[in-house]
């Protein structure tokens, strides 16, 4: 696994993510790595791989952040040949199902490009070939091409169920992964959103009598092409929440490796102060052709008094993150306790 993988944003994602494994069961003498070498100016956010196997087919998938400049991979056990890879790259989803050329190949370098007429392709160099190969896949934008249900943020997280959920959808969902995720647009400091609603992993998300009605939703992410207007429109949506910046981290080079990790409450007690640096450091972050990300933690303001003075706490949060994409996150945490004493 690569080191820009094991974050503590990333250990965030591993375990708000579902994390894929289905059809038969997989034989442990088979394996297909596939490394993702991101070439393009979107972010690689999940990546979803289906294989024929020994004994039928299966699915395997996994949630990253992999920036311009980058990769991410997955080792699939027991698989025997890929049909079909789906990327997930923050502002439109890559389908790939031609794999032919990809036969017979367990160990898989692929980058991931756009051609100058916005089609994506995978990149392949085959031993003993001199030229790489190029697999052309599919784009589709993650916004539906006809809108027809806007939820505003706040009804959003009023929601105590995935059917309330779909309900305050008026229906106009996409289901993922079998109704265990559902995407849905939401308004949020004037813009447009896509947002990710995850079921609970403590309310039956991960067993096969999940039941929508009584699923709670865990952590939202949302996302949106990252520009200045969507950056402070981020920013006044959590603001305007009482939230307040507790930790921000840098990251940076090929590998991701961390190079700041500011306590807020060290390096700006002051609330204010605080938050302008906080948005300064976004709206300043990195050129595109040089790998890095910015992530900020956010909480309420009695959870950072609490934690303050070390008392136990249960508050929901928000992580917003950008990197040298042209994606920006913002991510609702429902529970943050965690993160904040993993990060005193």
């Amino acid at each position: 696994m690569r080191k820009h993988e094991l974050t503590l944003f990333f250990l965030l994602t591993i375990a708000s993510s579902l994390l894929l494994f289905a059809g038969a069961a997989l034989a442990d003498d088979k394996k297909i790595t596939a490394i993702f070498i991101n070439n393009t100016p979107l972010e690689i956010m999940w990546v979803k791989l289906n294989a024929n196997t020994e004994e039928g087919s299966g699915s395997m998938g996994g949630g990253f952040n992999a920036p311009p400049g980058t990769d991410c991979g997955l080792g699939f056990g027991g698989a025997v040949e890929l049909t079909e890879i789906n990327l997930d790259m923050g502002l439109y989803r890559f389908k790939f199902t031609d794999l032919s050329a990809l036969k017979g190949h367990n160990q898989l370098n692929l980058g991931v490009g756009l051609d100058d007429k916005n089609i994506p392709f995978l990149e392949f160099k085959a031993e003993g070939n001199a030229e790489p190969l190029r697999v052309k896949g599919e784009l589709s934008n993650i916004l539906p091409d006809k809108i027809e249900k806007i939820v505003p943020l706040s009804e959003l997280l009023h929601t105590e169920t995935m059917a309330e959920v779909r309900k305050v959808a008026e229906g106009h969902v996409r289901d993922m992964e079998k109704g265990k995720a559902l995407e849905l647009v939401v308004e949020a400091g004037g813009q447009l959103w896509l947002a990710s609603v995850l079921a609970d992993g403590d309310s039956g998300s991960v067993i096969s009598d999940y039941k929508e009605e009584e699923a709670k939703p865990g952590v939202i992410v949302m996302r949106i092409e990252k520009k200045e207007s969507t950056i402070q429109a981020a920013f006044e949506t959590v603001y305007a929440m009482g939230m307040r910046p507790w930790f921000m981290q840098f990251k940076e080079g090929t590998e991701m490796n961390t190079t700041a990790m500011l306590k807020m409450r060290e390096e700006e007690p002051d609330l204010e102060k605080a938050r302008q640096r906080t948005l300064d450091a976004f709206l300043t972050s990195r050129p595109q052709n040089y790998p890095g990300s910015i992530g900020v933690l956010l909480i309420p303001e009695q959870a950072y008094k609490d934690a303050l003075k070390d008392k136990p706490f249960r508050a929901a949060g928000w992580l917003i993150r950008c990197s040298n994409s042209i994606v920006l996150e913002l991510r609702f945490i429902p529970d943050c306790s965690a993160l904040v004493s993993n990060t005193k």
